[in-house]
């Protein structure tokens, strides 16, 4: 069973299928990029050669100061790290928390860090007939003796988003209650939310992890970051090697922040591809759950996810995430002839069961007529 999205090579030896006959809709990775600076950068054959063959900074301040800058944070609020789910790993171990609440169905990072270090689990369902939606009302009421709350905002894999209102309360009624909140926008770019991380300076139990992972479709880099209150920031310093970030990634960090229009440009692209499959995938009878990004939740009548597999068309399978079974899939969007390509896919499958069926009922009514049933 996959536990990620974008295991092609897993997929292609499992089914004998070849990775290049592979569409892969399980990674929900942006498909415009990466952006056009950073395909620059990457061709630079003496640039490559130098991220490799020289020391990279010792911290990299300048990534640093042109984070603080993009995301209107104080330097010393914040930290680039290599990859957010490196960093979810880093919270467990400088926090130690003793207890902490997951709402499900979610990223399983979460759960593998806190089980790492020794940490108890309680999850919060969130029920299908609300769509999986997190309310704040009722997860603040399901709030005990834990120590640390995980929200994934916009959520993966529903693609639901809380709003930085909603957020904020949901933040200072964990600093009642003496509870951290640990914020995941690795998604918030595909969205038009803003977000909550310019208040870490304000909550001293406010975390929130960041990535370039998605947005800009660096996934082999390995960056991400990691916006906190100064103490906790200044620990994760100390407890972090030198030279942590490779030469190479914070060159790549520089390009993506420098591609102003990139993140805004792509949003819009995907919004209205992610409309034209959602009523793709209407028509073809499958309901698809409401969402604020370019990856969504389909519940079909029949498990789809091997099917669509022996058809070269990867999905994420529903029984990798908590709480939902095999007959969903988590689908993200991709350009438009893809797109088309998986609605083919899915038409001609229903048309084969609906072949079986007619096929079954005609040998039904043959046995019957002969007097053999």
């Amino acid at each position: 069973m996959q536990t990620h999205g974008g295991n092609i090579k897993e997929i292609s030896r499992r089914f004998r299928i070849p990775e290049e006959k592979i569409i892969d809709f399980s990674s929900n990775l942006n498909p415009f990029g990466p952006p056009f600076r950073v395909i620059e950068l990457l061709r630079d054959r003496d640039k490559i050669i130098k991220g490799w063959t020289t020391h990279p900074p010792v911290f990299p301040e300048e990534l640093r100061e042109a984070l603080a800058m993009d995301l209107g944070v104080h330097m010393e609020n914040l930290m680039p790290v290599p990859g957010s789910s490196w960093v979810i790993y880093k919270v467990f171990e400088i926090l130690r928390p003793k207890e902490v609440l997951i709402p499900q169905p979610t990223f399983g990072e979460y759960e593998r860090a806190a089980v790492a270090y020794g940490c108890s689990i309680r999850e919060h369902p969130l029920p299908k007939e609300n769509g999986f939606q997190l309310d704040v009302e009722r997860i603040c009421g399901k709030l005990k003796k834990e120590d640390m709350l995980i929200v994934c905002n916009p959520n993966n894999p529903t693609g639901h988003c809380l709003s930085r209102d909603e957020l904020e309360e949901l933040v200072q009624y964990c600093n009642s209650r003496k509870c951290w909140a640990l914020v995941d926008e690795a998604f918030l770019p595909f969205t038009e939310e803003k977000g909550i991380v310019k208040k870490v300076e304000e909550y001293t139990n406010l975390i929130v992890i960041g990535s370039f992972t998605k947005i800009y479709t660096v996934p082999g880099i390995r960056l991400g970051f990691v916006a906190a209150p100064k103490e906790f920031i200044e620990t994760l310093v100390q407890r972090t090697p030198s030279w942590g970030l490779g030469g190479l990634a914070q060159e790549v960090g520089l390009a993506c922040l420098e591609a102003k229009e990139f993140v805004y440009n792509s949003r819009v692209k995907l919004v209205r591809l992610r409309d034209e499959l959602v009523n793709g995938l209407n028509e073809l009878g499958l309901k698809v759950y409401p969402t604020f990004t370019h990856y969504f939740l389909v519940e079909a009548p029949i498990p789809l996810w091997k099917p669509l597999v022996e058809n070269g068309v990867l999905t994420r399978h529903g029984g990798s995430f908590h709480g939902i079974g095999e007959r969903f899939l988590r689908i993200a969007t991709k350009k438009r002839q893809q797109n088309l390509h998986l609605l083919e896919i899915l038409a001609a499958i229903q048309r084969k069961k609906e072949d079986l069926c007619l096929r079954s009922l005609k040998t039904i009514g043959a046995l019957k007529n002969r007097g053999l049933r």
